[in-house]
């Protein structure tokens, strides 16, 4: 299922920056709210049905391809690379040991470090993608989702684990080619080990050296012993060189390759466990919303009622702000949106045409609000009306609640036409009454 949820997620990274699909995501989702299935396999079948041409999976298949393609050859290039460093590290026959086993495991064992140390620190996380790389891509919306999408991805999903094991992955390959380099120059040349020091007397780096070959003399590892290292000192030795090597060797594979083997193994297998959605996003909420409202309705064949809202239905987590849709500001009472559910809600606009909406839209793709949409109850809700409102029920976070304005007795064939067509979509409404010899405005329940 991984990679249906790749598709899903993706899809509503595209949604979100308001691209346009072969198929209506809106009607997708109508047309699905009738099946019982599970609600994530649900979400596939949208998502393999909103990507009719296949066209965006066949893009997520060809990242992930290039991502293993490039991996394979970047490991093998630092492969190569150990055991090049090594082949010149050792061109010497007189071999310093403790500068060669520090210019080997020095840098590699303080990464190790610091990554065990970073991996439990929770941290603010930044963009994995340099700003300067994301404009060098393609500028079309769905080259640049992709970028997020898999920004995102490297930053909190499960190809955070994928990262990681590509980092060990790179070490351990870089170990690997220097253990082979090493192997081969020592078994077809012939070197000698010695060890300087100005500060530390021979006693210090007896105790040193017995430490370090504690755990490779544990795995059958030849080791010196406190008088080879006596002996070793400023002067190399031939007859103590093949303990040297031997503990050179064990340090590589004890030190080295094991940790990055047993991190490999374990970012690996995180990354191979099942994967999740987090359902209690507000993008998927309003789908599951709309799906709930639609089994709750389809069962039952009675006429569709209206729907009545409590006060304890209205979002207080987000600020709350009003708008006429298609209504002109003089055809309803002045402060028609307050007291509506027992809430005021602050007046933002009439929206008349295409540039007042893109205006509001892009005000509550920043502002995150509970919207509420005033219609003059007379208006025939058309395709052009319906569209308008789910633009503004998927920009705005804390959802949509449609008022139905009315200034006197409403047609009851009208009402029942609203309440249909909002009802499938999943909208939340209420009914106003405008009285108007007053000025305050009445809930009709």
């Amino acid at each position: 299922m991984s990679h249906g949820i790749q598709l899903i997620e993706l899809i509503r990274e595209l949604e979100q920056r308001r691209h346009v699909f072969l198929q209506d995501p809106m009607q997708v989702t109508r047309r699905l709210a009738a099946s019982d299935t599970p609600h994530v396999e649900r979400l596939y079948l949208r998502a393999q049905q909103i990507d009719q041409d296949q066209q965006l999976q066949r893009q997520l298949a060809r990242v992930s391809q290039r991502i293993q393609r490039v991996s394979r050859w970047v490991t093998l290039l630092w492969l190569v690379l150990g055991a090049v460093g090594v082949w010149l590290l050792l061109q010497s026959d007189q071999v310093n040991f403790f500068a060669v086993l520090f210019a080997i495991l020095g840098m590699h064992t303080l990464l190790l470090l610091v990554w065990l140390l970073t991996f439990w620190i929770k941290r603010r996380q930044v963009a994995t993608l340099p700003h300067w790389v994301l404009k060098r891509l393609p500028q079309d919306t769905v080259s640049q989702a992709l970028a997020s999408f898999w920004t995102q991805r490297f930053l909190r999903g499960r190809e955070r684990w994928l990262g990681f094991r590509l980092s060990h992955q790179l070490w351990f390959a870089s170990l690997l080619g220097v253990l082979i380099g090493l192997l081969v120059l020592l078994v077809t040349r012939q070197y000698s080990f010695s060890w300087q020091s100005t500060l530390l007397d021979t006693s210090t780096l007896v105790w040193m050296v017995q430490v370090l070959s504690w755990l490779p003399a544990q795995v059958g590892f030849a080791v010196p012993d406190a008088a080879a290292v006596a002996s070793s000192r400023l002067v190399a030795p031939t007859e103590v060189a093949r303990d040297w090597a031997g503990l050179l060797v064990g340090s590589i594979v004890c030190y080295g390759l094991i940790p990055r083997g047993l991190l490999w193994l374990l970012c690996w297998w995180m990354q191979r466990r099942p994967e999740s959605l987090d359902l209690n996003a507000s993008y998927y909420q309003k789908i599951l919303k709309r799906w709930q409202r639609r089994e709750l309705v389809d069962p039952d064949d009675s006429p569709v009622l209206p729907v009545s809202l409590a006060k304890s239905q209205i979002n207080s987590i987000h600020p709350r702000l009003a708008c006429l849709l298609d209504t002109p500001l003089e055809d309803v009472t002045a402060g028609w949106s307050e007291h509506v559910l027992g809430m005021d809600w602050p007046m933002q606009s009439a929206i008349m045409d295409r540039e007042q909406l893109t205006e509001l839209l892009a005000y509550l793709a920043a502002h995150p609000v509970q919207l509420l949409v005033g219609l003059r109850l007379h208006i025939l809700p058309d395709r052009g009306v319906l569209r308008r409102l789910e633009q503004l029920e998927q920009a705005a976070a804390g959802g949509v609640i449609v008022a139905l304005i009315s200034t006197g007795d409403a047609d009851p064939v009208r009402r029942e036409q609203w309440q249909t067509a909002l009802t499938e979509r999943g909208l939340e409404m209420t009914f106003l009454n405008v009285k108007p010899s007053d000025e305050a405005i009445a809930c009709n329940p």
